[in-house]
């Protein structure tokens, strides 16, 4: 009951009477609360209402965010961190870097501009020695910033990666080396258990990194990502044809849980010969047609069986159409759109700069025609680009 006193009274006061709680208040309620706490209640109870004087409207003197979270927050002992703890922790995490310039806050998420972040060393010693369920919360704020990086940090990208990776090697050998030193000491058992349990945690933070990254690079890859650098289990596709007035055979397609759909649809072209630039192949898996955007997902994702039944129909597309339609934009194009405009393609180095202010170069007149066309936003990839894809953190870690 003492610790609802505490806090309600303090808040009635901030809200109803327009006032900042000040450092020496902040301070001495944080350390009766939190770092003195008779019960647990009562850290819970500060965790709670630290987190709503840091919500959407502060009741907390901005100029003293920092300090307080440097001297109070930031010297309590992580593993009595709770969610509510956790959830403080963060709230002041984002506000003191915001207002430093460290973070920059895009719409829901924020991005790193400065890799000095206030409170990071803390955030790892979360991640090392909080309960499995705060760890868990730290390394998911750990990925958020490290994988959003401001326009500052966009140009060393690779060299974030780097440090990134080898930080966690870094703490890993320190693990390891730990319990080199431990091993066959049965008195420390527990203690070999704990620094188990940091390097598993390490090793989480590394492959929730690794993930993130390969997840956001949405084009094809020459060197496969680490989640599908292994063949998963062998699964046999049965695609059947519908009935066209002739009986065709049922194909079985060989793949495995860490295909792409993508890589189904194209072992299907090549099994009946077709052209893939003008054949359209759709696949129906329960009755439903699956989505060309969802190419990318693995077979493993679908959670299908091994024998399973997909319905394909393949439509070719014709070359008249495609023709007419080509007709009928360029009669369209020379119709409405030239009369409205100063065309001049014309040896630069001649014209009269005052003649053509508003002219189209013909580069700018193709991409015009193709938006026309339907073509603008649907180019065709180029195939793997090695170059960008080397920039990847799971593939720098490699070398």
């Amino acid at each position: 009951m003492a610790n609802v006193c505490v806090c309600v009274v303090p808040r009635f006061l901030l809200k109803d009477g327009q006032l900042w709680l000040c450092a020496p208040q902040a301070k001495q309620i944080w350390k009766c609360l939190a770092e003195n706490a008779v019960f647990l209640c009562d850290r819970e109870a500060c965790f709670k209402w630290y987190s709503k004087l840091m919500g959407d409207e502060p009741d907390l003197d901005p100029d003293i965010n920092k300090d307080f979270f440097e001297n109070n927050v930031l010297q309590l002992d992580p593993s009595l961190l709770t969610e509510n703890g956790m959830k403080c922790f963060e709230r002041f995490f984002k506000a003191v870097n915001c207002r430093e310039g460290k973070l920059v806050a895009k719409r829901r998420a924020y991005m790193m501009d400065d890799l000095e972040l206030i409170g990071l060393d803390y955030l790892w010693r979360v991640v090392i020695q909080g309960s499995d369920d705060i760890a868990s919360r730290a390394i998911d704020l750990l990925k958020e910033i490290y994988t959003n990086l401001g326009p500052k940090l966009q140009v060393n990208q690779v060299e974030i990666h780097e440090d990134f990776i080898q930080s966690c090697f870094d703490r890993l050998k320190a693990s390891y080396d730990t319990l080199c030193v431990l091993e066959g000491d049965k008195d420390s058992i527990n203690c070999a258990r704990q620094e188990a349990i940091r390097m598993v945690r390490v090793l989480t933070v590394l492959k929730e990194y690794i993930n993130e990254c390969d997840s956001d690079y949405h084009e094809e890859r020459t060197i496969l990502p680490m989640s599908r650098a292994f063949r998963g289990k062998h699964i046999t596709l049965i695609v059947r044809f519908p009935n066209q007035g002739r009986q065709v055979d049922d194909l079985d397609i060989w793949s495995h849980t860490n295909d792409t759909i993508g890589s189904v649809r194209r072992g299907i072209l090549t099994r009946i010969k077709a052209n893939a630039t003008h054949t359209k192949i759709e696949l129906f898996i329960g009755g439903e047609v699956v989505d060309p955007a969802d190419d990318r997902k693995l077979i493993g994702q679908l959670n299908l069986k091994d024998k399973t039944v997909s319905a394909m129909s393949h439509v070719l597309m014709s070359h008249k159409c495609i023709f007419s339609l080509t007709i009928y934009t360029e009669w369209f194009v020379c119709l409405y759109i030239l009369p409205c405009v100063c065309v001049c393609v014309v040896d630069h180095s001649q014209a009269d700069p005052g003649e053509c202010q508003h002219a189209f170069q013909p580069r700018q007149l193709l991409g015009l025609f193709h938006w026309l066309t339907g073509n603008h936003g649907n180019h065709f990839s180029e195939g793997p680009n090695p170059e960008v894809e080397s920039c990847l953190p799971g593939v720098v870690s490699d070398f």
